[in-house]
């Protein structure tokens, strides 16, 4: 009964560490646009 506590444990600790990564990289995508378009509106030729 203990190991199936441990496998489930990892599992559960490997879906909250995949869910802080997807929102971290949520994150950084939408900065990167937000600089995208501010380097677009500065540079109208690129």
């Amino acid at each position: 009964m203990f190991f199936y506590h441990y496998i489930a444990g990892i599992l559960q600790n490997y879906y909250y560490a995949s869910q802080v990564a997807l929102l971290a990289s949520a994150k950084l995508i939408l900065q990167c646009r937000k600089e995208i378009k501010c380097a677009s509106i500065k540079n109208p030729q690129h």
